[in-house]
């Protein structure tokens, strides 16, 4: 549906790579930045693989390890 926006809210990576257009990340702690991520893949061609090589980026492990 164009012109709608929907926020959910989870913990599960796995499940924001699958579902989301834009992922945005809250830092763990206060004053730190966030960040916004805009996948280029459509969801429909997104595997495991692809769920996999995104979550091995630096700014994953920045933000939750």
């Amino acid at each position: 549906v164009n012109g709608m926006s929907v926020v959910m809210v989870t913990h599960d990576r796995f499940e924001a790579l699958q579902l989301a257009d834009k992922i945005y990340i809250l830092p763990q702690k206060p004053a730190r930045n966030h960040k916004l991520i805009e996948l280029d893949r459509p969801r429909g061609e997104r595997n495991q693989e692809f769920v996999r090589e995104y979550l091995a980026q630096p700014f994953w492990q920045a933000y939750h390890d």
